[in-house]
């Protein structure tokens, strides 16, 4: 929590330096390669994310260690094999691509081609991250991705602005950590896997025939749904900027980076509780499944709906930080629709992880291509009419049709629902800590920051005062556990 904490405050500092040291143009011609670049990402990752978490601790807990070193191996050189595809495709195809998305210049062609020569080296990386968190471990995604990418990016950004330098330089200086962390997050998981490379004698593997197939029955639906949920989070940028310029994907990216800043708690629990709950569901303990994920649902919505709450109030001054430029109508109006539109999907709980980690793979497959065909129509039908207000229309559609499927599809499935008594206690605190000091701010019509910091800092022990009277049913005195304990207590 802490990691995604620090990666999602310093991927905003890098919004905010790219939107402050350079032109709309050139922000907007970075945001639409990188948002380019992190769809092939997704690609070649093939869905092995869920695919390892479904299954290795697992197959720990089914004394079936012998299956673990395999299975890694079946599902990383698919990656590696369709990254390298993608990156050639991508290298040859750079000056179409860089054309219908709104780069179609020299600059946007070898911007193009740089990211994409990368990709392979981020696949491995990312790979290697997801196997890890897969046998229950963090340490390698918060020291690569939570740390080490998130402190080099802004880092860079700043330098190639202190030097005058273009697009082409700011890409590179984006580009680079991702090839340092790959190369962390590898060595990392090798030191990570070792103890369960030594499996006894006796133990007689599945054949591996058998276990590919086993794998990739659950994965592959997952590969499109995980392609279909990536072009979701980021073609309204690619198509903004081809449809409407890369200035305006510049604002648009600007009044919707709130979105990632909440999600950063969301995003962490997640990544917890994949291989969680697929163990959990291995054992068959119902009961302990249900109760992980309405107090996951709310943690969700302590963390993220208060910084949602305040990005919707305090809008006006939420899109100062981003420069001249950035605060126009359309821009707050999308920070209202996504802002709500987030709400709702943060109330509705980690519909998707459940859905897969129940083995429903297939079922989540059909609402992602659902949720995209909403995402990509409703996009090329509103971005002309209603520019970025548009896409963020679109988007919200999106979300609202994909969680109110699976939500039906899990209670469903496994009779599960994400309410709760600890959710509706968050709700009201999250709004009322925050809504009643900030809205007189926004009222007003103030753009000084001293007013809105002091309501917001009046919000904050509120709100902390309301989480500490909710500890119990909020479950947060399970936060005990992280306190070192002294010996005679141990004893």
């Amino acid at each position: 929590m802490l990691g995604a904490a620090i990666a999602a405050v310093l991927n905003f500092v890098l919004i905010v330096v790219v939107t402050q040291s350079f032109d709309p143009t050139t922000a907007g011609m970075l945001f639409s390669a990188t948002s380019i670049f992190l769809i092939a990402l997704s690609v070649s990752s093939l869905g092995t994310d869920a695919g390892l978490a479904r299954f290795l601790l697992r197959f720990k807990s089914m004394n079936r260690q012998a299956d673990m070193g395999p299975v890694v191996r079946i599902a990383r050189i698919p990656v590696l094999i369709c990254s390298l595809l993608l990156a050639l495709l991508g290298i040859i195809f750079a000056p179409t691509i860089s054309s219908l998305t709104g780069l179609g210049n020299n600059s946007g062609t070898t911007l193009t081609i740089v990211l994409m020569a990368l990709l392979p080296i981020a696949a491995l990386g990312d790979f290697s991250l997801a196997a890890a968190r897969a046998l229950g471990t963090f340490k390698s995604t918060v020291l690569s991705e939570k740390l080490l990418r998130p402190v080099l990016q802004p880092a860079g950004a700043l330098l190639v602005a202190l030097f005058s330098g273009g697009v082409l330089w700011l890409a590179t200086s984006w580009a680079i950590p991702y090839v340092l962390s790959a190369f962390l997050s590898v060595f990392l998981f090798h030191q990570v896997f070792r103890p369960y490379r030594q499996v006894p004698m006796d133990v007689i593997p599945t054949p591996v025939p058998e276990l590919r197939h086993e794998f990739w029955t659950f994965t592959w639906p997952r590969a499109v749904a995980r392609i279909s949920q990536a072009i979701i989070q980021r073609a309204d940028i690619i198509l903004v900027a081809a449809l409407i310029g890369p200035a305006q994907a510049a604002v648009y990216t600007a009044a919707t980076r709130f979105v990632a800043l909440g999600q950063f708690g969301v995003n962490a629990i997640q990544q917890v509780l994949q291989p969680r709950f697929s163990q959990i569901l291995a054992l068959e303990t119902a009961a302990t499944a249900e109760r992980v994920f309405k107090v996951a649902t709310s943690w969700n919505m302590a963390v993220a709906w208060p910084l949602y709450v305040v990005a919707i109030i305090g809008v006006n001054h939420y899109l100062m930080i981003f420069g001249n430029g950035y605060d126009n109508p359309s821009a707050r109006t999308v920070v209202l629709v996504m802002g709500l539109a987030m709400m709702f999907a943060t109330a509705a709980g980690p519909l998707d992880t459940m859905l897969l980690m129940a083995g429903k793979s297939t079922v989540s497959l059909w609402i992602s291509l659902i949720g995209l065909a909403f995402n990509i129509g409703l996009c090329l039908v509103f971005i002309p009419a209603f520019q970025i207000l548009g896409a963020a229309m679109a988007w919200a559609v999106a979300i609202a049709v994909r969680n109110t499927l699976t939500f039906l599809s899990v209670r469903t499935l496994l009779g599960i629902t994400p309410w709760s008594r600890g959710a509706l206690l968050v709700s009201v605190s999250a709004i009322t800590s925050f809504a009643i000091p900030l809205a007189p701010v926004a009222l007003s019509g103030t753009d000084e920051l001293l007013p809105f910091f002091l309501a917001f800092a009046v919000g904050c022990l509120c709100y902390l005062g309301f989480l500490w009277l909710c500890r119990r049913p909020l479950e947060l005195s399970s936060f005990r556990d992280l306190r070192p304990r002294s010996a005679s207590r141990q004893v």
